[in-house]
């Protein structure tokens, strides 16, 4: 091959996503985006595509990508003659220049692969990886010098009709000797029929071992070209390019993995990539753990972005990085394959190939990134501890209870000796303790209280008494599951009665076969009358489903009266948390779940006639994987609804705020993201419980984790939802 090398300054796509806000709730909603067009490799007798074929290598503001260019021609397909090219791109400003290389002994030379040698060092600092189909080139000073081809040999690829390899370039290193690879594989010459699969070396390169499908034969649908990126220890994510072959509907698929490779299951989606083969994505993990994945389009001509703030679970709305594609005469929509890098100053830099009327034939384009983040974080806010210490375990408010009466707050929790283990952290599963906390001075101190003849402290569960007074100043109520029982309180929470049960209202028809799964939730109508809102589960995990008691005669006896979420529903509705809007208005939101992996959310439901009756009002947000969060809603004195619920998947404490009384919620309020995982990643902490005080700030209390208090205890973040920025 005639070595050359081209140089090209590169007049970069520049888009900044900017704080641009509407005013709803005060709070910053979509950012806007500002673009300046321009290409980084351009030449008008060639046509350059398929950096996503290649790959990208980056090492710091030094960038290198991999594309293919030929001689340009109008026609059927691809533009694009042979003989074709394999050649590099390099940048050492952040992508703002570029110069055009092609090395000696590099992809397209027409030099016989051999076996692999071994003895490579993955973990060099100039080291970078060109795979294809069954080979791969590697380099050690940053993609200057080439060794290879290399074959990766037999593998152990699980016996099936899929063998014909059709690699691109997706790899993570472990370590020095220590590398995973995520390729594909399908039927010899039968185009759509690939699947994604990982494979690993540990040896330096000597060897390399199946390790998993990604997306296995038995999917009806082709999975191809992955992207991957490691977010713990454990937890890989990758995003694959999907079709429904022989159709022509395409879309990217994420995939996760908790055990490092080697089983992995459907995440989420990303997005539509467009017909005519569609595209493949670019993912990668921000320096702020965000995720960015980048795609291409082809029916819409663009070239699009998406961001997850929950490690790939669910993702926001397209940001469009492109939307002005030239289709040549033949209306070929040949765009995209994009590669995705982070620069130092935490702009992103995505490359693609593209074609637009000043330059028909397709180039090498990029464009440089700068998203802000779409929450809002708290100004001012002031966290607390209520209650821990290096030996206890502390948790669950919201399987517990919060009561209030002006600046005075009360807190349930659980308490039981710390222990670090894979899922809850305490020792064994008897012993533990509900306990109170109070506050007399708005949340801003704490004392811990354990009353007699309260729970766990073995009493004798009775039928309920009647003659309950529910509008006593000083009334406070507990419910607990399993068994039903609740418990009352005349004192703001010093002494108490019960255990009792609700009597007869279990023993409905509806509830035949369900167990009491409720906790406690209710709303004072007068000294007689009181709404309860509870649940029930046929006594498989997950399936909980949620309604509404009522008692009128002081507690004597309870009624259902209606379904919150109902039986006929798919999926997990438990642990409402409800308020009062109006006379006949209730507004209630609801933890839900679909099992099987999939993230979890807060939905709200509104009942206009005072509970009689239900229907779904609108989702606050996402609550993550790892069983998700409850929600904890209030109604404030400006009739604003603020909702504090847990995100496990980000390890975030999140606020949102709703004008229109729960149809609609402002954007994100971090309330807080120090959660400190201990050493098996286990995201355990919320439930929280929330309260105004009279000078109209919120305390939020919730059980967490940091650095600096690796044991879990209770926490509170007392702020002002007026003062957000």
């Amino acid at each position: 091959m005639t070595k050359r090398i081209v140089f090209w300054t590169a007049a970069l796509i520049i888009l900044s996503i900017l704080s641009g806000c509407s005013q709803t709730n005060g709070l910053c909603r979509e950012p806007k985006a500002v673009k300046k067009n321009g290409i980084v490799f351009s030449r008008p007798d060639r046509f350059a595509a398929w950096p996503a074929n290649n790959g990208v290598w980056s090492w710091g503001d030094e960038i290198l990508v991999g594309f293919t260019h030929g001689r340009y021609k109008v026609k059927d397909g691809h533009d694009i003659e042979k003989p074709q090219f394999d050649v590099l791109g390099r940048s050492k400003d952040g992508g703002r220049t570029w110069k055009t290389e092609d090395p000696e002994n590099y992809s397209g030379d027409d030099v016989e692969a051999k076996p692999s040698p071994g003895g490579i060092n993955y973990a060099h600092p100039d080291f970078a990886m060109r795979v294809g189909n069954e080979s791969f080139f590697i380099s050690y000073d940053r993609g200057k010098n080439w060794r290879g081809p290399y074959l990766f040999g037999d593998f152990g690829l699980p016996e099936s009709e899929l063998t014909e390899i059709t690699s691109r370039t997706d790899y993570m290193v472990n370590g020095p000797k220590d590398c995973f690879i995520f390729t594909a594989v399908r039927k010899p010459g039968k185009f759509g029929t690939d699947r994604a699969f990982c494979m690993r070396t540990t040896d330096g390169g000597q060897t390399f071992k199946f390790v998993s499908w990604i997306v296995p034969p038995e999917d009806p649908h082709r999975a191809v070209m992955p992207s991957t990126v490691r977010l713990t220890e454990t937890r890989l994510v990758s995003a694959i390019r999907r079709r429904a072959h022989p159709e022509d509907r395409c879309w990217i698929d994420t995939y996760i993995s908790n055990d490092n490779g080697q089983n992995w299951k459907f995440l989420s989606k990303v997005g539509d990539t467009g017909d005519w083969n569609g595209n493949p994505p670019a993912l990668v993990r921000m320096k702020d753990k965000r995720l960015c994945c980048v795609y291409g389009n082809r029916t819409e001509r663009r070239m699009y972005a998406a961001i997850s703030h929950d490690e790939g679970a669910t993702w926001t709305k397209r940001i469009v990085l492109r939307d002005d594609f030239r289709a040549d005469t033949d209306t070929e929509q040949d765009l995209g394959y994009p590669r995705l890098v982070q620069r130092t100053d935490g702009k992103l830099v995505a490359m693609y190939y593209w074609a637009t009327d000043e330059r028909p034939q397709q180039h090498i384009a990029a464009t440089i990134l700068d998203i802000t983040k779409s929450v809002v974080p708290l100004r001012r806010g002031k966290n607390v501890i209520v209650h821990g210490g290096p030996s206890i375990f502390c948790a669950w408010p919201a399987n517990n209870g919060l009561w209030s009466w002006g600046n005075e707050m009360l807190v349930g929790f659980s308490e039981r000796e710390f222990a670090e283990k894979r899922g809850h952290n305490y020792a064994g599963r008897e012993g533990g303790r509900s306990v109170l906390a109070r506050s007399t001075d708005g949340g801003e101190s704490w004392k811990v209280e354990d009353p007699d003849n309260f729970v766990d402290d073995g009493g004798e569960t009775t039928a309920p008494p009647g003659g309950i007074n529910f509008a006593h100043p000083g009334f406070a109520m507990r419910i607990k599951k399993e068994p039903e029982q609740f418990w009352y309180s005349y004192d703001r929470g010093r002494t108490w009665k019960g255990p009792h049960n609700f009597g007869e209202l279990m023993n409905h028809p509806n509830f035949a076969g369900k167990k009491f799964t409720a906790r406690t939730d209710y709303l004072v109508n007068g000294r007689d009358d009181c709404l309860i809102f509870l649940s029930a589960s046929p006594g498989e995990s997950g399936r909980d489903i949620t309604f509404t008691a009522r008692t009128t005669d002081g507690g004597k006896t309870f009624d259902f009266v209606s379904w919150i979420v109902p039986p006929t529903d798919p999926h997990r509705g438990v642990m409402p948390t409800t308020v009062r809007c109006s006379d006949t208005k209730l507004v209630t939101a609801i933890r839900r779940r679909k099992g099987g992996g999939q993230p979890c959310w807060i939905d709200t439901y509104v009942s206009y006639d005072n509970g009689r009756s239900w229907s779904f009002l609108s989702k606050v947000g996402d609550a993550g994987v790892w069983n998700g969060n409850p929600p904890a809603l209030a109604r404030l004195k400006d009739g604003r609804l603020c909702c504090v619920y847990g995100n496990r998947s980000r390890k975030q404490m999140i606020a949102r705020l709703s004008s229109d009384e729960g149809a609609t919620w402002g954007s994100e309020i971090i309330l807080r993201d120090d959660f400190q995982v201990d050493r098996f990643d286990d995201r355990d902490f919320g439930y929280p419980r929330l309260v105004q005080r009279p000078d109209g700030k919120l305390v939020a209390i919730y059980y967490w984790a940091t650095k600096e208090h690796p044991a879990h205890h209770i926490a509170a973040t007392i702020w002002d939802p007026d003062r957000v920025k």
